[in-house]
């Protein structure tokens, strides 16, 4: 019975939702949201978390998962490390179609983490879509860059602070 009234609680949770802009004022017509969850809301991380639950398993690489972020890395010493980090990718695609879900590839990124100047190089892609690659990325409020320096974080948390006290 406790079962069932989960089952009923998610369900009202997750269907027949719709959604709608305001801009000055003016409402766009109503609009059936087909996917998701509601933003903003403590059930939505909690969702995703059991739902990506087992996603860790069908890798070799270390997974992060928090909220609704997901993580995926490994250490690449040799063209070995790339073949099983793109075998990786590879099986997120497979696991995501058990499950009815889709990586976007455009929102997705590559990032190699080195202070050597010579990297191996590689194109990696999920669904047959390369994923971009970038020299910096913001995890969980912090920017690291591909050079392992904090520059990047700190110019940024600067501008921020010094933007918030010409607003004062």
């Amino acid at each position: 019975m406790e079962l069932m009234a989960i089952s009923i609680i998610l369900s009202s949770f997750l269907k027949n939702r719709s959604q709608s802009v305001v801009v000055d004022g003016v409402s766009s017509a109503q609009v059936k949201v087909e996917s998701g969850v509601p933003q903003g809301r403590v059930l939505g991380p909690m969702l995703f978390l059991l739902h990506f639950n087992d996603l860790p398993d069908c890798v070799s690489s270390r997974v992060r998962l928090f909220a609704d972020d997901c993580l995926l890395y490994r250490p690449i010493y040799e063209t070995s490390d790339q073949q099983a980090l793109q075998k990786d990718l590879d099986s997120l695609a497979v696991w995501c179609n058990r499950c009815g879900m889709s990586f976007n590839a455009a929102k997705c990124e590559v990032m190699r983490m080195s202070r050597k100047k010579a990297v191996l190089r590689k194109i990696y892609t999920i669904n047959e879509q390369a994923v971009q690659e970038v020299n910096k990325a913001r995890y969980l409020g912090v920017i690291i860059s591909s050079n392992l320096q904090w520059s990047a974080h700190v110019s940024t948390t600067t501008k921020k602070a010094n933007s918030t006290l010409g607003f004062l």
